[in-house]
């Protein structure tokens, strides 16, 4: 049987061999493919990771800077408050007035930034305060006072302590302060401790794979921040790529390096200030590690794909091919032994039908193409669009099968809250990347009930667009409240959530959108971090009640009383908490445009120009956020016009100094002597009795009051030698002995004791 066989294979050897042939260049062409996509392509992915890279680190630098910014800026505004000053200035840690006005402001900075660990106040290098969100030890206090004198203001300092349980607490400490004259150190200052444990948690992934390292390194090599913490103050100063990246001194860039005997790619990018750079490694291996893997698995299908085509074609070939494998013979049997083929008349005279179809889908586009279609349906300047119009966006956005199929379904606004910040500490890749990130983050609570879509609209706010089955039937405003809370907590944003009605039909969906962001609005009377529905904004007050509260605030203005103006503002607002917005913003633009023209209605010449614009103010108040805003608003707009209203019933600048010192001079003993008291009985702003009182005695008004107390002291300690220090102070107004014995020392060089003996001396001294 086999020898049967042989001469067979002996025919059909050419065949063999062609066969065989096409077979070994299909294999060397699907290699060589295999191979020119992962070059081709591998300078692509890479240059495609470190755009994905360079924004990610964006995110990480935008973050800690706020971080940093915002922590030099609590020091600052801190050491600059009045009750910290005057602490610091007394150098007197007993608990009076003073120590509890910095008692409420340094716990007030603690309370509102939760990744402050702690704060000290310092004076003649001793800690006369400290407070804390989670503490330091007491035995690690000193090292902290050391660094007044070795470190520099301003300057954050990365240290580390363990706690009893052993772990390890890592702080970078940021101070200012002052330095008494011929000192080396700063014995008057104010510190913070940061946590950057939390800081660590906010920003960085929860884990990377093996083979990453992502960290913070300021200009002189110290790792401030790092994805390992055990790295935390490490010097890297002298490592080559270290230094390789600050000798470029570029913004950002991308490089390999060596480690280790291990390739890298390292991808950084550096602070605005210069101040540190957010750098990245990966192993090179790692960054290409999927286009490795799509390069094993075409050759592995390719390989597959040859095999079936080599056993289907050897079929097929006996069938198609028979008539050049009997050409092919009978060629050869002219030169061999080889015996002639008869020709077989009934072999196939065609090549048997195949054919391929190519199905190509062209209804799938890319997140950008969506998001553009977006901003089309959700505008808020277009008045109207068609129900074809609609369709075809929903088409281009790829969601038109879904939202035709009658589900319930909403549109979901997510509005970053002081926008203008946000905005303005943020580069545009950071506020996309960011807004995307609050999108998901909320999608991530609602899409095991529903479908969730998000697009960015503009760097303000986001859309999230809900449909499904269920989405009727969740808790929705359970599950937003718990969403804002976690954007919160993870980018340290406030938005507000406005949810438009529920609806069947997908032509609603601009008119849904429009409401949703009106909603928004609403965070006027609920405040930030609020999920704001159409049934929270539907209540009004009647209108003799509105008109009551409206003429007390003029009149109170009318007769510059600065209390009943701001009772009558505050009594107001609470009333305008029962409007609807736009009737809000409405109502106060119109107060506004009043109170501006009130001079003008009782014969200010000064004020006949003054016209303000409705609109304008209409457009400036939206913006506002919480009534406090208005406060504010109002309170300039007072002091303008109560300056005019002082002007037209001839109040002199003179007089109103005049009767404040023959005041002062009668009541300078009374303890609660203040700017704000004596703006109150000669019914002035605070501000503005401030000004006229220093432009008339060429001092201030506190700098006065301290200069006849101490100046009446002086006469009372000569009057009774046997009075007390303590007595004497008490009735020249001090609380506090120790501080009326500074201010004391500091106007006539010398204490209040040492003054008495020194007078008495002079006097027996004359007398003998």
């Amino acid at each position: 049987m086999i020898r049967s066989y042989i001469p067979t294979v002996k025919g059909n050897i050419v065949l063999i061999k062609l066969f065989l042939s096409i077979l070994s260049i299909s294999t060397f062409a699907v290699i060589l493919i295999a191979i020119s996509i992962f070059y081709l392509f591998q300078n692509k992915t890479i240059e495609d990771l470190n755009v994905a890279d360079n924004l990610a680190l964006t995110n990480i630098q935008t973050l800690l800077h706020n971080y940093i910014d915002t922590t030099e800026k609590t020091i600052i505004s801190t050491y600059q408050n009045p009750s910290v000053k005057k602490l610091i200035y007394e150098n007197n840690t007993e608990w009076n007035d003073t120590m509890i006005a910095t008692v409420n402001n340094t716990l007030g900075t603690l309370s509102a930034y939760s990744f402050i660990n702690s704060l000290y106040l310092f004076g003649e290098g001793n800690i006369l305060f400290k407070a804390s969100n989670s503490g330091i030890p007491e035995e690690e206090e000193g090292r902290i006072t050391r660094m007044l004198w070795t470190e520099t203001p301003g300057k954050p300092i990365p240290w580390t302590f363990k706690r009893m349980s052993g772990d390890a607490l890592h702080i970078i400490s940021i101070f200012i302060g002052e330095r008494s004259t011929g000192n080396q150190g700063y014995d008057s200052a104010v510190m913070m401790n940061v946590s950057m444990d939390m800081i660590h948690q906010a920003i960085f992934p929860a884990a990377l794979s093996k083979g990453q390292e992502i960290y913070v390194v300021d200009k002189n090599g110290t790792v401030l921040l790092h994805n390992d913490m055990d790295h935390f103050n490490a010097d890297v100063s002298q490592k080559p790529y270290i230094t390789k990246m600050m000798k470029d001194n570029k913004d950002s860039g991308h490089f390999t390096t060596t480690v280790n005997d291990r390739k890298y790619n390292l991808g950084y990018i550096r602070s605005p200030e210069g101040d540190y750079y957010v750098v990245h490694m990966m192993e090179y291996e790692l960054s290409v590690q999927k286009l490795t893997g799509a390069r094993n698995t075409i050759l592995l299908i390719g390989f597959l794909v040859l095999l079936l085509v080599l056993l289907t074609s050897l079929y097929i070939s006996y069938r198609i091919y028979y008539p050049i494998h009997t050409i092919f013979n009978r060629i050869r049997g002219l030169f061999g032994d080889i015996p002639q083929v008869s020709s077989n008349r009934n072999e196939l005279q065609a090549m048997s039908n195949a054919t391929a179809k190519i199905i190509e889908r062209m209804n799938s586009y890319d997140k950008q193409v969506e998001n553009k279609a977006a901003m089309e349906m959700f505008n808020l300047s277009r008045t109207s669009m068609k129900g074809e119009e609609i369709e075809d966006i929903l088409r281009r956005m790829n969601i038109l099968a879904q939202m035709g199929t009658g589900a319930p379904h909403a549109v979901i606004v997510l509005r970053i809250g002081n926008h203008r910040q946000f905005e303005e500490n943020n580069t545009i890749q950071a506020i996309d990347f960011q807004l995307h990130s609050i999108g998901n983050i909320v999608s991530e609570y609602i899409q095991s009930c529903a479908s969730c879509h998000v697009y960015v609209i503009n760097t303000e706010h986001a859309v999230l667009l809900v449909t499904g089955a269920k989405f009727g039937e969740i808790d929705l405003n359970a599950l937003l409240e718990d969403a804002s809370q976690a954007v919160y907590n993870i980018l340290g944003l406030d938005i507000t959530i406005g949810v438009s009605p529920i609806t069947h039909q997908s032509t609603d969906l601009p008119a849904l959108y429009k409401e949703a962001y009106r909603l928004t609005n609403y965070r006027l009377l609920f405040g930030k971090r609020t999920v704001i529905y159409a049934r929270m904004a539907n209540k009004e007050i009647t209108n003799e009640s509105l008109s009551h509260l409206y003429m007390t605030v003029t009149e109170a203005l009318k007769r510059t009383s600065l209390p009943d103006y701001l009772e009558a503002l505050d009594r107001l607002f609470a009333a305008c908490s029962l409007l609807r917005y736009e009737t809000i913003i409405s109502l106060l633009s119109q107060l506004a445009v009043d109170i501006a023209k009130i001079p003008q209605g009782i014969g200010a010449k000064s004020a006949a120009d003054n016209n303000p614009d409705y609109y304008e103010l209409y457009v400036k108040f939206e913006k506002f956020e919480d009534f406090s805003a208005f406060t504010d608003a109002f309170t300039v707009l007072y002091e303008e016009i109560s300056t005019v209203l002082a002007n037209l019933n001839n109040t002199n600048m003179r007089d109103i100094a005049s009767k404040a010192i023959d005041y002062i001079t009668s009541n300078y003993h009374n303890q609660d002597m203040t700017a704000n008291l004596m703006a109150e009985k000669l019914n002035i702003t605070p501000s503005y009795f401030s000004k006229i009182f220093k432009e008339c005695t060429r001092t201030t008004f506190p700098d006065y009051v301290a200069s006849l107390r101490l100046e009446k002291a002086r006469e009372l300690l000569l009057q009774d030698y046997s009075q007390e220090i303590v007595d004497i102070s008490a009735k020249v107004g001090y609380t506090n002995a120790s501080y009326f014995t500074a201010a004391f020392k500091k106007k006539y060089g010398i204490t209040p004791s040492k003054y008495r003996v020194n007078v008495l001396y002079d006097r027996e001294i004359n007398s003998n």
